[in-house]
This record gives structure tokens, sequence and C-alpha cells, in this order.
């Protein structure tokens, strides 16, 4: 009897931390928009360092696996807003220009943003860095892109 009661209680425990435990998309958004403002360290497009790195504010999270809305800063002072979200089911880190938000397609901060906008594989998740590796973007097709963020 009294087993069973234990094993009830452990049951409902295991139920309980299943419901309330966030997902790792959940755990890397929540690391993104707490710092809010990051700077990209280091950004390689093929076998070639880029010295030009923008800085990135992420304000908002992204609600139900939607894109949450952020700003691209260029070292030249220009800004572009641009969408961002993690995908909990293959481990990827995505972001967008959106035309609608940033209609400027001739600001620096636009052509940066929108050339290496794409799906990154999430390397590295920790609260005070990131990094992402991508394959495919959209201005440098299928040379490898590395970025790695640390809060400003």
């Amino acid at each position: 009897m009294k087993t069973r009661k234990i094993y009830r209680f452990l049951l409902a425990t295991l139920f309980f931390g299943f419901i309330t435990a966030c997902t790792k998309t959940e755990m890397r958004t929540n690391k993104l928009v707490k710092q809010g403002r990051w700077m990209v360290t280091e950004l390689e497009i093929g076998t070639n360092s880029i010295s030009v790195l923008p800085k990135w504010n992420l304000p908002t999270e992204p609600l139900d696996n939607q894109y949450a809305t952020g700003m691209w800063t260029h070292a030249d002072g220009s800004q572009v807003d641009f969408k961002w979200k993690f995908d909990q089911y293959d481990g990827t880190f995505t972001f967008i220009v959106d035309p609608a938000l940033s209609p400027d397609s001739s600001e620096k901060a636009y052509v940066q943003c929108n050339n290496l906008a794409g799906t990154y594989t999430v390397l590295t998740d920790k609260k005070k860095l990131f990094e992402f590796e991508s394959n495919s973007t959209n201005g440098y097709g299928t040379l490898p892109v590395y970025i790695k963020i640390e809060p400003l």
C-alpha cells in the first residue's frame, strides 16, 4: 500500500515536470530576449572573415512558433527590422527581412541582413554566446556562413 502511494507521488511529480518544462526553443528564445541587445562578434562567409559587424536588438519573443521582430543595425548606423525564430524540432535559428516593415532596400543594413537571411543550425547556445552556421542563405547560396553573437 505504501509503495503504491510512493509510486503515485512519483508519477504525479514526473507528469507535472513534463507539463511545466520549457522546450529547447523556449529556453533559447528566453536567453536571446533576456539579453536583448547582441553584437555579432564573428562573421565568416566561406573562407572570408567580415569586419563590418552588425548589432541585433531582440526585444520581443515569438508567439507559438511565429516570428518575432528585431532590429538589425549596420556598422554605418543604418537599421532594418527583421523577423526571427527558433525551431525546436530541427534545432535551427531562422531570420528574414520583412519588406513590409523595411521598404528601403538600398540601406546597407537591409542589404547585409537580407544577404545573410536564412536558416541556421544552432552550434552553441549559452547564456552569453550563440553560434550559428548555414549553407543556405539568401545572398550567399551554399557558401558556409558562420555567425557568433555575444551580448552588448
